[in-house]
């Protein structure tokens, strides 16, 4: 038996196929990371500028002559007792608010020794 020639060019098709796909998705990974890192930039810089603009200070050339009356806690004393003896007609709780602020306290419980700034009335 004899066969007739094939009239079909052997051609390995799959190879073009997959080199193209590999190609065409290495570059659309690309963009999605080129995108990806756009966005987490753009994220971080505005987390860092909001952070940033923050408590932050204006300075000023006006002279401040605040003065206060400063006070040593003795042993027993408490923010009640102190408001009670400088506090006068002001609201207790308003001036104890204003000592707290003041004072930077982050406690209620004065310790003996420490020194205080009394708010104006």
């Amino acid at each position: 038996m004899i066969q007739a020639p094939s009239t079909r060019k052997a051609v390995r098709p799959t190879q073009r196929v997959i080199s193209r796909i590999q190609v065409q998705s290495a570059a659309k990974y690309q963009r999605r990371r080129a995108a990806i890192a756009v966005i987490l930039i753009t994220c971080m810089a505005g987390a860092f500028t909001a952070l940033s603009s923050q408590g932050q200070a204006e300075a000023s050339n006006q002279v401040s002559s605040a003065q206060f009356q400063y006070i040593t806690v003795h042993g027993g004393d408490t923010l009640w007792s102190v408001a009670q003896k400088y506090a006068g007609d002001v609201d207790t709780r308003d001036w104890i608010a204003e000592l707290v602020t003041l004072n930077a306290l982050d406690q209620a419980a004065l310790q003996p020794g420490q020194r205080i700034a009394l708010p104006k009335r």
